[in-house]
């Protein structure tokens, strides 16, 4: 029978994006945003690209694709730049390197936020529907540009955006950054597996853990778990506490009645359809209660504890997939709609 390390399995790699932040491709896009921002800056200004004055008479057509090719050349750009940094420090949280370069592009970020914030605004100025009948792609783009100019008539001011955005690096986004340092760096000493040495634990293995088939694993692992999170309860709650204040003053500012009404229009959900799913959920408390109830009695305990939830059944035969067999499971239901 093949071993894991018997068998060839796909590794993480980030060479298809750049191979390191001195590579020549890496600094050649790294370069280019700089010089993609300043041209979108002065594109901007020259064509009156912000939320003050008279509806636009006319046809925008032009003006507006090429504001739209230049939106999505700065989406792309810090899109890859973004991901190829943040995937390198969800490898590795020490990695010096990589951090320092997510905090060069924050800025950048806090630029480009700013430009997206006047070409919202700037949208409700002009007439979509005109523009599309000239320009394919805006017409491509007409749903995204739509809701764009909905959350216009929520949006401060073009200096109040900007400000915003340049202190979103040290507020939401510098909590958020704290708490996933604190949750990828942190490890506990433990003896989680009952017949192994003590062993250093992050959070991940610890709930990963809490899915052993044994309940003296799973235990060990979930009070591990709560002693290791318990050593930052104060910066996790300050870190919570601080997004989610920036998150209620912002949404305050731009006239929403609740962060939560923000969010439905995010997501392009009504409240009746979330009220709705509520709802069907509640109505199925009995079966999931009786589900729970059963397993229990599968796992020979009159009631489950929270690391029990996860517990494979005794009577349950596992089942294991190949690589290239999960491989065409995915595939193959994704294809079904995409």
């Amino acid at each position: 029978m093949d071993t894991v390390a018997d068998i060839a399995l796909p590794h993480w790699q980030l060479d298809s994006l750049y191979t390191g932040v001195d590579s020549p491709e890496y600094r050649s896009d790294a370069a280019a945003l700089d010089s993609v921002l300043e041209e979108t800056e002065r594109y901007f200004d020259g064509n009156d690209v912000r939320g003050v004055g008279q509806a636009i008479a006319g046809d925008q057509g032009p003006v507006l694709e090429r504001a739209l090719e230049l939106i999505e050349r700065n989406v792309m750009l810090l899109t890859c730049l973004r991901a190829y940094v943040n995937l390198r420090v969800a490898t590795d949280s020490f990695d010096a390197q990589a951090h320092a370069e997510a905090s060069a592009l924050k800025p950048k970020d806090a630029r480009f936020q700013a430009l997206a914030a006047r070409f919202k605004s700037w949208l409700g100025r002009l007439d979509l529907r005109a523009a599309a009948s000239s320009s394919e792609r805006v017409a491509d783009h007409l749903y995204v540009l739509e809701r764009n100019r909905q959350e216009a008539d929520h949006l401060l001011s073009d200096e109040a955006e900007s400000l915003a955005a340049a202190l979103d690096g040290s507020g939401g986004s510098a909590w958020a950054k704290l708490y996933g340092e604190l949750i990828s760096k942190e490890r506990v000493r433990a003896a989680p597996l009952p017949d192994g040495e003590d062993g250093d634990y992050g959070v991940a293995e610890l709930r990963t853990l809490q899915a052993h088939p044994d309940r003296t694993v799973r235990r060990k692992a979930y009070d591990a778990e709560l002693e290791l999170l318990a050593r930052n309860q104060l910066s996790f709650t300050a870190a919570m506490n601080g997004v989610k204040g920036q998150v209620d003053t912002l949404t305050s500012r731009r006239g929403w009645d609740s962060p939560f009404d923000y969010s439905l229009f995010q997501h392009g959900v009504s409240r009746q359809a979330v009220e709705s799913m509520q709802e069907a959920c509640q109505e199925s408390f009995p079966v999931v209660r009786s589900y729970l109830e059963a397993k229990a009695g599968l796992l020979g305990e009159s009631k489950l504890a929270w690391y029990d939830l996860f517990a494979p059944v005794p009577q349950a035969k596992p089942l294991s997939f190949s690589w290239e067999e999960a491989k065409s499971v995915v595939l193959e239901r994704f294809g079904t709609y995409s």
